[in-house]
């Protein structure tokens, strides 16, 4: 069995690096094109982790969306990392309690291994 690992990153090169990453961890990619649609994949694909860009496009937030999962059945158990421009104190201030923080600028392998394996436990 897969592990599956849902991501909404808005930057088409940064959303590659980032597939190219969790698939080589051995993840399945599940994509959320829009930030309106990610808390519905989050029912039906039911991932084990989330990467979410703060600038996804939609009509919906992400703090709205990171809320959304934090209060639903199926999402609060789920690790969510964020991916943005901020460096991680930052982050971290705007947007609160989540996994971890990916900053744009400087995006990893070994870093983003490590928060996910940290966020599930691993």
């Amino acid at each position: 069995m897969f592990k599956k690992c849902l991501i909404g990153v808005a930057d088409p090169f940064i959303a590659r690096l980032i597939i190219r990453f969790v698939e080589r961890m051995g993840y399945e990619v599940i994509l959320a094109p829009l930030s309106d649609c990610l808390v519905d994949l989050v029912e039906s694909k039911q991932p084990g982790s989330i990467i979410l860009d703060v600038d996804l496009p939609g009509s919906v937030s992400s703090e709205q969306v990171i809320q959304d999962l934090q209060n639903s059945a199926n999402g609060s158990h789920i690790p969510i990392v964020l991916c943005s421009w901020l460096n991680n104190d930052e982050a971290h201030h705007k947007y609160g309690n989540v996994s971890g923080y990916i900053q744009k600028s400087n995006v990893h392998y070994e870093e983003l291994r490590d928060l996910l394996n940290a966020s599930l436990g691993g």
